[in-house]
């Protein structure tokens, strides 16, 4: 099934909006150092009746590019994506993808309600 986002408010990777809403996540390399993070409309892609399995064929979205770097004495076993909230500002920090030694990151800025 769909990697997918779930999120009640709106945010900003890597300086893109993202609004509230439920989204199924596509991840491209364009080159050796581009990498895309597309969030696609979960309804939309639902009426196409596409599978996960051919998600290659999705374009559009919202793209997030993430910067790419590895761990050299870490190697994570299962694909990790957090949200991680810095604690003293509770609305910034980053958005990661981890797997294998690989880690893709974006900063991160949730819509906090006033």
């Amino acid at each position: 099934y769909w990697t997918s986002l779930d999120s009640s408010l709106p945010m900003k990777l890597a300086g893109v909006e993202v609004p509230a809403g439920y989204y199924f996540l596509t991840l491209e390399q364009r080159d050796a150092k581009t990498f895309i993070l597309a969030l696609h409309d979960a309804a939309a892609v639902k009426k196409l009746k596409m599978d996960a399995y051919v998600a290659d064929r999705l374009k559009g979205g919202i793209e997030v590019p993430l910067t790419h770097s590895t761990h050299d004495d870490v190697v994570v076993e299962t694909l990790s994506i957090q949200l991680r909230i810095k604690p003293a500002d509770q609305d910034h920090g980053t958005f990661d993808i981890e797997f294998g030694t690989h880690l893709l990151t974006a900063e991160a800025t949730v819509a906090l309600p006033k």
